[in-house]
């Protein structure tokens, strides 16, 4: 069965790629977001169901500990896209593709999944790609730029990613029968605290550079007026005189 679904998940994402390449996505940028916005789609709509069960049971570790065929067909498929992503990302989009975010990553989860198989908990992984909603923000802005929303990608991190996330940690440590799958959960998380880290520096980056092409340019306006066709609101003055300060 793993090889039927190994098979049908590199059908479905190489025909979503292609078809994109072809009649869709225009820049490197928005091809390299292509199998990431599919791969994340799906895995956040399947972790729904699951999700949703553990929580209505009181977060009954029996939700994250079965073998469906469903469930092992998602592992099957997050697998399929790692390393499609890599393969397609060396002949379409190189440069989009670092060491850390793309073959580390990549491969530690290659690995992982694997061993979610071996120990039969794919479910686990299922309930877990919630914390792939970010993602598809992101993928979703990146291919899409106008519907590009910094706020709503944070906001989804810092909720999944990062409070989520750590009350798993502890359900895990507590209730679930693979005792070193807590310890996984806890080293990851420290990723994500960085990639956080790295989501807040650069919006206090953009604000700062916004404010300061404001204040540039309202000053440079000021200079080139006389004085006597000069009229300000009083907010901006009070905007201005902040900024300066």
């Amino acid at each position: 069965m793993l090889v039927y679904y190994y098979g049908i998940s590199m059908i479905f994402l190489g025909s979503c790629f292609f078809v994109s390449k072809q009649h869709i996505v225009t820049t490197e940028k928005q091809l390299s977001w292509v199998l990431t916005f599919t791969s994340s789609l799906i895995c956040s709509f399947c972790s729904l169901p699951n999700l949703y069960h553990f929580w209505q049971s009181g977060y009954d570790m029996h939700w994250l500990t079965l073998n469906t065929q469903q469930d092992i067909a998602l592992v099957c498929f997050f697998q399929v896209y790692l390393a499609m992503d890599l393969g397609l990302g060396r002949r379409y989009y190189r440069q989009r593709i670092n060491w850390v975010t793309g073959y580390l990553h990549h491969s530690v989860y290659l690995v992982l999944l694997t061993w979610f198989l071996k120990c039969r908990i794919p479910s686990f992984f299922v309930a877990a790609s919630v914390l792939e909603v970010p993602t598809l923000i992101l993928a979703l802005g990146s291919i899409h730029p106008p519907w590009r929303s910094d706020r709503l990608f944070a906001f989804t991190f810092f909720c999944l990613r990062l409070v989520l996330h750590t009350v798993m940690i502890r359900l895990l440590k507590h209730h679930h029968h693979v005792r070193s799958l807590w310890c996984i959960a806890l080293a990851i998380l420290p990723l994500h605290l960085y990639w956080f880290y790295g989501i807040i520096h650069l919006q206090a980056r953009k604000y700062r550079h916004k404010h300061n092409t404001t204040t540039i340019t309202l000053l440079t306006s000021l200079k080139s007026q006389p004085t006597s066709t000069i009229s300000i609101p009083s907010e901006a003055i009070q905007e201005v005189c902040f900024l300066v300060k």
